[in-house]
């Protein structure tokens, strides 16, 4: 982990919890019959293109989140997340809640996907005079959720597609990835790429 990700991984954790632009490694293939779905991926990438220079996602808000990941199904590269994005209940399209990297071996970052993710909300089911009852809606941020907590909210739509979760990662999220700058071979939206691995120092 070089200087700039060890004084970005000290920040996060004080923090509440173009068309068609080509640039470096080429890009997943548009899905053939699917107008509406190649617009909003060029959207996409029309918007995060800026960010293939790292410092302009800093710039942006985006602080160093998690490592190099790999997973069953391959790559999860580094991420970096723009906490302002959490606390809205709205996902954007052109605006990603985390941007994915994967090293390149030689000490550089290549951007390879976005991630678009949100809190799950909770509603204590017991009666108000319970011990402990917590009123209104909350995330829950302990990895077994109470059997008397009932989720109110946190699945998302986009690309016409589901999001993934929950997970448990600080607090219990919904995510999506979007393989929008690296193909992948397990499909735009799936978790991990197999093409993808992670540098022995950035494990």
């Amino acid at each position: 982990m070089n200087k700039i990700q060890r004084k970005l991984t000290s920040l996060i954790f004080s923090i509440p919890f173009l068309g068609l632009l080509m640039i470096g490694a080429p890009t997943t293939a548009l899905t053939q019959g699917n107008s509406e779905l190649n617009q909003q991926i060029a959207r996409v990438r029309a918007a995060t293109a800026k960010y293939h220079d790292l410092n302009n996602a800093i710039e942006d808000g985006y602080v160093f989140l998690s490592p190099c990941m790999e997973g069953p199904e391959g790559g999860r590269g580094i991420h970096y997340s723009k906490p302002s994005r959490f606390v809205s209940p709205i996902r954007i399209l052109e605006e990603p809640d985390l941007l994915v990297y994967n090293p390149t071996g030689d000490g550089n970052l290549r951007l390879v996907a976005v991630e678009y993710a949100t809190r799950v909300l909770y509603r204590d089911t017991r009666p108000p005079n319970t011990p402990g009852y917590q009123p209104g809606q909350f995330p829950w941020q302990q990895p077994v959720i109470p059997p008397y907590l009932s989720e109110v909210s946190g699945p998302f739509t986009l690309f016409g597609e589901k999001s993934h979760g929950p997970i448990f990662f600080g607090r219990w999220l919904y995510y999506l990835h979007a393989w929008v700058w690296e193909p992948n071979e397990n499909g735009m939206f799936a978790d991990g790429n197999p093409k993808l691995t992670c540098p022995p120092e950035n494990n």
